[in-house]
């Protein structure tokens, strides 16, 4: 390839063979040439390799990384991409996802226009195994949140982000939607690998706390919600529900938001806390993964557990759970 690539698109594929193809060509007919493809393979059992050969063998831009062992986290291969590409700019494109062909025309000159923007993202289209649409991202939020505030074009300061909607949830649906800044990226320490549900929210909180965010409501990505997906599954385990624990304890330790902003963090976290309970104690019964969790969240966050607990303990004496 060419000259340097300014945008360096990564690829993290786990048996989404059915997918692929779509979602490669997304990539390759994008309007923005400027970039390198990076795929790469977590030793899929299914016939993904052998499309993804093919896409190297067809295209100059493509190089391929394929695991010999399987890592076991999307995060892990976001970590080893990142230190493979070359571009300014990173998009993490997952494998089952697929862009408009505007994609990266659309969100490159979001940051290129101003230094201090970390990440620029775009309202997403729903979509089943079957590419049929069911909503947008925007209208998700936009209802949860009693405002309309997702259906337009806005330019925001990311602590601002975090204290209003971004500490309560990941409101940055889907990593696909997403450009990130790769200095910026590298300047909050690159990705925590030792998260499998929760590294992407950890990554953005980061982000937010350093410059600007910048958002395009119309419709660039389209992510494909699944009847079944790890992510759900994991709540059955309690492992997403720990990692989130492990982001509000971030922000609080931060020392970066108002008190106000604080105290809803602590308040999100002892609620989401009695429902890690709840899941472990009462709905499948794993008594001694729960303690597993508390010994490490009271461990490695102090202060943070301590204070979550004093408002979960409040919150049962007043009977609201």
């Amino acid at each position: 390839m060419a000259g340097q690539p300014i945008v360096s698109v990564l690829v993290p594929n786990y048996n989404h063979s059915r997918y692929l193809p779509k979602r490669i060509e997304s990539i390759l007919r994008q309007n923005y040439s400027a970039i390198e493809v990076l795929l790469m393979d977590d030793c899929s059992t299914d016939d993904s390799r052998n499309i993804i050969q093919y896409y190297a063998n067809s295209d100059n831009r493509v190089q391929i990384l394929f695991n010999e062992s399987n890592s076991g986290s999307t995060f892990k291969q976001w970590e080893k991409g990142l230190a493979w590409a070359k571009g300014k700019y990173i998009w993490i494109a997952e494998s089952d996802d697929f862009a408009e062909i505007t994609f990266l025309a659309e969100l490159v000159p979001l940051l290129e226009a101003n230094d201090a923007v970390v990440l620029a993202y775009a309202n997403s289209r729903v979509v089943d195994e079957n590419d049929q649409a069911n909503g947008t991202t925007a209208d998700w939020k936009n209802e949860r949140y009693h405002t309309k505030r997702w259906s337009e074009n806005y330019t925001v300061e990311g602590k601002q982000e975090i204290e209003r909607y971004l500490s309560v949830g990941c409101t940055i649906n889907n990593a696909s939607a997403v450009l990130f800044r790769r200095s910026s990226m590298e300047e909050v320490g690159g990705v925590d690998a030792s998260f499998r549900y929760a590294g992407d929210w950890l990554m953005y909180l980061k982000l937010g706390l350093q410059g600007l965010f910048a958002y395009k409501g119309e419709c660039l990505s389209n992510y494909r919600e699944h009847s079944v997906n790890a992510s759900k599954n994991s709540l059955h385990n309690g492992s997403q529900r720990f990692e989130r624990q492990r982001c509000f304890a971030y922000l609080y330790y931060s020392k970066k938001l108002s008190a106000a902003a604080v105290e809803r963090v602590l308040v999100t976290a002892s609620e989401e806390f009695l429902f890690l309970a709840y899941d472990l104690l009462r709905r499948s019964w794993q008594p001694k993964l729960f303690a597993n969790y508390v010994r490490r969240l009271a461990s490695d966050n102090t202060q943070f557990f301590l204070r979550v607990q004093a408002r979960v303990a409040k919150a049962v004496l007043s009977k609201e759970y």
